[in-house]
């Protein structure tokens, strides 16, 4: 009767030790590669908290001049390139403002605070207020879903080239174009998106 070969002396332990090496060099791979996506995730983290930074601000409100839609404490999401990248008198992939947009601006009588208002009326419009109402050229304008109104009056004016005409939604304690006149458009830090805190008050601008 044959019998089997047997293998030469050490070969089973040759074997097991390759078989052994193969399993560590699989490990450290695969260690290597885990560490290597950790280190690129955290540095797209740091790159995303940067532009974040960079590009939007999150100032909290102080006044009630945009009640109903913002109110007192709240803290809202700026977005700083929703007119495009401002780099000093050039503006990179310029987009219009339009007419009930809430933006984000300094003027000198702020003292350097960020102030929001709703925009009503554009470069070369004619606006006026007839007992709270708002006449952007000649046509009632409604620039919110929801406005607290008054019965304040305007005569009418254009809006000069490069400026636009503000009001705040809470007209009676509002400060705003129908005391420090239109807004120049280089002022303009960005656009209101979202409430964002507290929780239970977040909800987009519109």
């Amino acid at each position: 009767m044959l019998q089997p070969l047997a293998g030469r002396p050490g070969e089973h332990e040759a074997l097991a030790n390759d078989a052994s090496f193969a399993a560590l060099e699989r490990k450290a791979v695969t260690r290597r590669r885990l560490r290597r996506g950790l280190r690129i995730a955290w540095q797209l983290t740091a790159i995303a908290a940067l532009l974040t930074l960079s590009f939007f601000r999150m100032p909290q409100v102080d006044g009630r001049s945009m009640l109903p839609s913002i109110a007192d404490g709240s803290h809202v999401l700026i977005d700083t390139l929703s007119y495009g990248l401002r780099l000093g008198p050039i503006v990179v992939g310029a987009r219009p403002i339009m007419r009930g947009d809430v933006v984000a601006f300094r003027t000198p009588a702020s003292d350097g605070h960020i102030l929001l208002k709703r925009v009503v009326a554009l470069p070369g419009d004619t606006i006026a207020l007839v007992n709270g109402t708002t006449f952007v050229n000649g046509q009632p304008f409604a620039p919110a879903p929801r406005i607290i109104g008054d019965t304040s009056n305007l005569r009418p004016q254009t809006v000069p080239a490069g400026h636009l005409f503000v009001l705040g939604d809470d007209r009676p304690d509002s400060v705003d174009s129908r005391a420090f006149g239109p807004v120049g458009e280089a002022a303009i830090v960005g656009k209101a998106l979202f409430v964002i805190w507290p929780l239970s008050r977040a909800h987009p601008i519109r």
